[in-house]
């Protein structure tokens, strides 16, 4: 069984990028009298910032384990799913900006009642990504086009749609 965290510098930059925007954001409403609608979109900021630094501190304590029969994603709570019960996979890409070359990739696994969704930020992604890849496989999966194509952007090529390579 491997272990699997999200990489600490990462994590870090997000944390300032959280802790700047509250300041930002949470400095004027603290210490300067704003008129309503201005108290508003700073509060309003002032959420999103402190919603991210929450979703910063679950993927600091976020953990994957990774065995030949099951994948599992321990945060507040854990959730596991047997490889051979995965009956739908998609790989989604994430970008900033179009065709930046930028962003990141999202991995969803599901067994149809729970579902596991890990980011491209956790160490060892590619080998899960291949993993998945050799699910869809055996277990054989249809995967929409982009799911395809993804997996193509990162090397891995999956089995033809009909079964046949």
């Amino acid at each position: 069984m491997s272990v699997h965290r999200y990489e600490t510098e990462d994590l870090v930059k997000d944390d300032l990028r959280a802790i700047a925007g509250l300041a930002v954001f949470g400095a004027p409403l603290v210490f300067l009298k704003t008129v309503p609608w201005i108290t508003v979109l700073l509060a309003a900021g002032s959420v999103v910032f402190a919603l991210f630094l929450g979703r910063c501190v679950l993927r600091h304590r976020t953990g994957v384990l990774v065995s030949d029969t099951r994948i599992e994603i321990r945060s507040l709570r854990s959730t596991v799913i047997d490889w051979q019960d995965i009956n739908h996979v998609s790989l989604k890409h994430y970008s900033p900006r179009r065709r930046s070359g930028r962003g990141w990739m999202q991995l969803t696994l599901s067994d149809g009642a729970k579902k596991i969704v890990i980011e491209s930020g956790l160490d060892s992604f590619h080998n899960i990504v291949r993993r998945a890849a050799s699910v869809i496989g055996r277990n054989r999966l249809d995967v929409s086009t982009a799911t395809r194509a993804n997996f193509k952007a990162m090397n891995i090529n999956l089995p033809a749609a009909d079964g046949v390579e």
